[in-house]
């Protein structure tokens, strides 16, 4: 994958509620770029889902810039073309069923998935050799479901097949919104394998929602902590690792964080 990053500087998004607004980003800002893995946590209403769905380019700041640069060039990430933007990226939902197409075979679905942004989808769903696909399910166990149709899978298995997919676009950057939340414990830990394969042998980048202390401290480059829309802790693995149980619990939203003990990158 070429060098590339996306800088994310100064960004306010707000929505209208009722008579007025509320604002779900205050100014945040960040790197994201190949080789690292984002880690964002924090309370309920903190504004990790509208930071990840804006990163995905379904809406614009309403102040501050995102910019891609890469090859010496820099490009608002939101004046690209819908399709140039998605051939960057794949979105993991933290519901399965959103993640694929329930009335395709699983096979189907994972020849629909190389074709990225293309609209040739009908002679996708006969190509690539089921042989292939076997070899790549085969490590989670989904080698005999490739003639079953997704929407006959459990959640689990549908949400590995949609990891299976990105696996098979090679994105420069996965967006995970809380992809293990309805998972029971063996498929979580077999979903966050598959990331950590998209992670270190495709080089892409991971921004990982998640509300489970466990798994943020286990797993990333750099932990981002948001609280009211506002970035209050911005630390890698290093710092993160050496925080209290205590601090890190608060970071997470099962606490009071104090910020000024918070260390920065």
């Amino acid at each position: 994958m070429s060098a590339w990053r996306l800088v994310i500087r100064d960004v306010v998004k707000a929505f209208p509620v009722d008579r007025g607004t509320t604002t779900a980003l205050s100014g945040v800002s960040l790197e994201i770029e190949a080789g690292e893995w984002t880690v964002i946590v924090g309370p309920n209403g903190s504004g990790k889902s509208t930071l990840l769905n804006m990163l995905a380019g379904r809406f614009r700041p309403d102040s501050g810039t995102v910019t891609l640069e890469r090859g010496g060039t820099k490009a608002d990430w939101h004046a690209l073309p819908p399709a140039e933007r998605a051939r960057y990226f794949a979105y993991i939902h933290q519901d399965p069923r959103a993640g694929s197409f329930g009335n395709l075979t699983v096979a189907e679905n994972l020849r629909m998935s190389s074709l990225g942004t293309s609209r040739l989808w009908r002679p996708a769903l006969n190509s690539g050799s089921e042989a292939e696909l076997a070899v790549r399910l085969g490590q989670s166990g989904l080698a005999n479901k490739l003639r079953s149709l997704v929407v006959e899978l459990s959640q689990g298995q549908r949400q590995m097949i949609a990891l299976h997919a990105a696996l098979m676009r090679q994105p420069n950057l996965l967006l995970a919104d809380e992809h293990t939340a309805s998972l029971d414990q063996a498929n979580a830990k077999k979903c966050m394998e598959l990331t950590t394969q998209l992670w270190k042998q495709q080089g892409a980048a991971v921004v990982m929602i998640t509300h489970d202390p466990v798994t943020a401290r286990q797993y990333g480059t750099r932990l981002l902590a948001l609280q009211s829309g506002r970035v209050v802790a911005n630390m890698a693995e290093g710092e993160k690792n050496a925080l209290a149980l205590e601090q890190f619990l608060a970071l997470c939203g099962m606490g009071v964080f104090e910020e000024s003990n918070s260390p920065r990158a």
